[in-house]
C-alpha cells in the first residue's frame, strides 16, 4: 500500500487512507482488499493519533470483513489481536453509546473469528481480554451497550476457555 507508506508522517492523510480502505473492505471487494496487504494499515489506524471515532469505527468494521479471508486472519493474528482487545475497553474517543456498542461488536467478532482457528484461542487469551469480557458480559461498558453485546462476549469467552474447540467443526 504505497499510499499508506507515503502518508506515514501525516496522521490526517493516514486517516483518509484508512477510511478509503475501510469503505472498500465489504463484499464484493473483501478478498482483493485483503490481498493488497491493507489489513496492517487498518490495524494501525485503530491507534492512529487524531484518527477519531469515525476512523476507528470504520477500521473495526472493515477488519470484521477481512478476518473472513485467509490473508486477513494471518495479518490480524500477527499484529491485530492486542489492538482489537484494546477496543473492548471503554473508549477515550467521543462516541455515542450506539457507536461504542458497534465498536465492541466489531472487535468481538474479529476476536471470535481468530479464537476459533486452531491455536487462535490461546493467542487471543494471551492478550488478556478477560476483564473487558467480564464487563461486557455483565452489561457492557458503562451500562451503554447493545442488547446483544453480553451474549457475543460470552460466546468469545467460551471459545477462549475451550481454545476455540467449541466452535470448530470436526477435524
Amino acid at each position: 500500500m504505497a499510499a499508506a507508506r507515503a502518508t506515514a508522517d501525516d496522521p490526517q492523510a493516514q486517516a483518509a487512507v484508512a477510511l478509503v480502505l475501510a469503505r472498500l473492505a465489504p463484499p464484493p471487494h473483501t478478498e482483493a482488499v485483503a490481498a493488497g496487504s491493507t489489513t496492517p494499515v487498518l490495524i494501525g489506524s485503530l491507534s492512529l493519533q487524531g484518527g477519531g471515532a469515525e476512523v476507528t469505527l470504520a477500521a473495526a468494521a472493515a477488519l470484521q470483513h477481512l478476518v473472513g479471508t485467509a490473508k486477513g486472519r494471518a495479518d490480524l493474528t500477527a499484529g491485530g489481536i492486542a489492538p482489537c482487545v484494546r477496543l473492548l475497553q471503554p473508549s477515550a474517543l467521543t462516541m455515542l453509546p450506539v457507536e461504542q456498542a458497534a465498536l465492541h461488536l466489531h472487535a468481538l467478532a474479529v476476536l471470535e473469528a481468530l479464537a476459533v482457528e486452531p491455536g487462535g484461542g490461546a493467542a487471543v487469551a494471551a492478550a488478556a481480554p478477560w476483564a473487558a469480557l467480564t464487563q461486557l458480559i455483565a452489561g457492557g461498558a458503562g451500562g451503554h451497550s447493545a442488547a446483544d453485546l453480553p451474549p457475543v462476549a460470552l460466546r468469545l469467552a467460551h471459545a477462549l476457555a475451550t481454545d476455540g474447540a467449541c466452535c470448530r467443526g470436526p477435524p
